[in-house]
């Protein structure tokens, strides 16, 4: 058998959406026939993905094919007489009880980090029942070659302005610790003329207006704040436009902002937790390694999922000094970039992650073994 059912958003902008565009693409080129449910009509995306997305909604797959859902453990239903597998992804160190019970319930849970497997674990899941397959990157769209969306200000492009444009992107919550990253930035550059932040923030929760407003000193140095909708095919240009991807969450379940932009050659500032573990360290990355375990309290409608959960408090006066090196200390900076591009571009693409589910979906009986076209 090599086909499945296939349940996820494909429209949104979020990172769940774009997971689940990239993994039905690599699974229609390796030949694998999904039925597309739970599905929004696509827009604003590549010819490619439209033409799946279409040929996959009209599939019809055998009565006994596998269900594979890529989405938050309580949207999972069971189908009788199929199995059930689900790609998820969470930012703590622990599990809410009621998706313990989904993943001891279903056949396979598929997490994207090391550490998110532990907390599985630690909460209760069967651990037979979870496997690790990151997420990665598309190097046709995302590659040090991409043109560069540019942005002006006062009539001059930004970069022909700012020698060092650091990118912070986020939705606006409190994971994202947003409020506190600017924080570092303004303490580490006022007064600095070559240096820049591009405030990339999201709508997820909350009024954008109020985590700006909580921020104190803005006059101090360069913000540039963008708030507008990009449409995905516009996404890798306007990260061109940084020369480094700066980032100071209190926990990720992978960030695949930061794998893009390491796609990209961008030098990447970051702590040095949960997701990051898996693929970042001191050759490939500025990091904050003080980050000592606090109470995760999100703010928005999904609080509860994180009831008895810690998550990581990146320490601020270190965040200051690695802000200050990464821009600073130009040689180890090139250094670092190169080495984070090659790593990503040789190790987390979408068609060796899904060259690693098949493999493992294969091992367990989901899926009959064939050949991958990588």
């Amino acid at each position: 058998m090599r086909e499945m059912m296939y349940f996820a958003s494909l429209l949104g902008r979020g990172g769940y959406e774009h997971h689940a565009r990239e993994v039905l693409r690599q699974l229609h080129k390796v030949g694998i026939k999904g039925m597309v449910k739970f599905h929004t009509k696509p827009v604003l995306l590549d010819e490619e993905i439209k033409n799946i997305i279409q040929i996959s909604t009209s599939t019809e797959v055998s009565s006994n094919a596998p269900t594979f859902w890529l989405c938050v453990p309580s949207a999972v239903r069971y189908i009788p007489g199929r199995k059930c597998i689900n790609w998820a992804t969470f930012e703590a160190d622990r599990i809410c009880s009621s998706w313990i019970e989904k993943a001891k319930a279903i056949d396979l849970t598929i997490v994207t980090a090391s550490y998110l497997k532990e907390a599985w674990v630690n909460s209760g899941a069967p651990e037979e029942k979870l496997a690790v397959v990151r997420e990665g990157v598309n190097p046709e769209f995302f590659n040090p070659n991409v043109p560069t969306l540019e942005l002006r200000w006062r009539g001059k492009e930004i970069s022909k302005i700012f020698e060092n444009r650091i990118m912070l992107v986020a939705e606006c919550s409190a994971r994202k610790n947003i409020t506190k990253a600017v924080q570092a930035y303004l303490r580490a550059f006022q007064g600095r003329e070559d240096v820049c932040l591009i405030l990339k923030l999201g709508k997820m929760s909350s009024d954008i207006h109020k985590y700006v407003s909580e921020i104190k000193g803005l006059e101090k140095a360069y913000v540039f704040l963008y708030s507008l909708d990009i449409p995905e095919t516009l996404v890798p240009q306007f990260f061109q436009l940084a020369t480094h991807y700066y980032t100071l969450t209190h926990a990720e379940g992978w960030d695949l902002n930061c794998v893009q932009m390491g796609a990209l050659g961008k030098v990447i500032i970051a702590p040095y937790h949960s997701a990051y573990l898996d693929y970042l360290d001191e050759s490939r990355a500025f990091l904050i390694t003080k980050n000592p375990k606090v109470p995760a309290q999100q703010d928005n409608n999904l609080g509860y999922l994180y009831e008895n959960a810690n998550w990581w408090n990146p320490d601020f006066d270190e965040a200051v000094e690695v802000l200050r090196a990464a821009v600073d200390n130009k040689q180890l900076a090139e250094q670092k970039r190169k080495d984070f591009n090659e790593y990503v571009l040789n190790n987390l693409t979408w068609n060796k992650q899904v060259d690693k589910l098949i493999d493992i979906l294969v091992s367990r009986g989901f899926l009959d073994k064939l050949e991958i076209l990588s």
